[in-house]
Parts: structure tokens; sequence; C-alpha cells
């Protein structure tokens, strides 16, 4: 743990009104922002947000230091999100094995889909990809979306991603990679019909 967050974590034990107003203005937007693309309403990330910082000031005291002071913290947004969404009851999810490539026996997939990222600068710049990006990143099962949330839009390292959801560096890069063919499966056929640039 840092100087900085050594700091916060014994001012906050202390329920020390400045080590509280920095942490907040420290973590408030990074905290947001997460629960944000987890949730995708504005609403509940500004509620949730709140909250998560009301249980880090009431759970402090149990923060022993194993893990890093912003991945436990991390840790809570993403399980307050997860209560919420499971709280909305939302579409029946879809199964990932369903949704994967099929593969032979050799290890060769049967459908081999297309590789559509030499079109991502035009991607990039479109709105309607951008929406149909979102919604299928959306569609992920929960343990799939979290990672790839954390790893490909927030661009955390395998490490904190593994240290934030307690996770071995194996697995997280196996959900990684599932998520990935999830998504590339589920976009191609929007992606093929785009006109190459």
């Amino acid at each position: 743990m840092n100087d900085g967050d050594k700091w916060l974590v014994e001012g906050l034990k202390e329920k020390d009104a400045d080590a509280f107003e920095e942490f907040f203005n420290q973590y408030n937007k990074k905290v947001f922002g997460l629960i944000y693309k987890l949730t995708k309403s504005e609403s509940d990330a500004q509620d949730l947000s709140q909250e998560v910082f009301l249980k880090v000031f009431e759970k402090i005291h149990t923060f022993e230091g194993r893990s890093s002071f912003s991945s436990w913290l991390y840790r809570i947004a993403v399980n307050t999100s997860f209560m919420k969404l499971r709280a909305r009851k939302k579409q029946p999810q879809l199964s990932l094995d369903t949704s994967l490539p099929l593969f032979h026996n050799s290890g060769y997939q049967k459908q081999p889909v297309k590789d559509w990222t030499k079109k991502s600068e035009t991607l990039l710049l479109n709105q309607e990809s951008k929406e149909i990006i979102s919604q299928a990143i959306d569609k992920l099962p929960e343990k799939e979306k979290v990672v790839f949330i954390l790893r490909d839009v927030e661009e955390m390292s395998t490490e904190k991603v593994g240290e934030i959801l307690e996770l071995s560096i194996p697995a997280v890069k196996s959900r990684l990679h599932r998520a990935r063919l999830f998504l590339r499966k589920r976009l191609s056929r929007y992606f093929e019909k785009m006109p190459n640039h």
C-alpha cells in the first residue's frame, strides 16, 4: 500500500473528515465510471456510488491491506453494482457456451469468424457501432462482463483485475478470452455489413 493510500485508510478509520473528502475527490469519478459501465444507468451509478462510499466508510475497519486499497474499493463497487443488476431481474442472460464459436476436435473453428478489427477506425467514429458494441457487452454473463470491462475498457492490468475479483491470473485470462470470443462472434455479422474504407 502506498503512502497516500495508507494515510487515507488511517484517516478513514479515525473518521477524519479531511481524509474522507480526499478519498471522495480521488476516487469519485473512477467509481462512478466503473459502476456506470456495469449498470448502463446514470441514476443508478450516482446512487450506487454514494452507497459504495458509505460502505467503505462503514467497513474501513475490516480492510487489512492484503490487497491494495483501490482494489478493495473497486471490489465493493463491482459487488454493489451486481447486487443492483440482479435486483432488476433483467432479461435472462445468454449462455456463453451456446454463443462461442464451435471447434473441431483438431482445434480449428467450424465456422471461422471474420476479422473485423481492420475496420476499427471506422468503428470508433461510428456512434451506431458504439451502441452495438455496448449492447453486446451488456449481454455478456456477469463473470465475463466484469473481467472484460476492467481489463479491456478500464485498461487495468491482468494482475490488478485478479486482485479486485480475487481470481488467479489464469482465471482472469480464461474469462477474458471467453468474453472476447463471445463478442467477436456476436458482432461479426454487423461488422461484415460495414463498407470498407
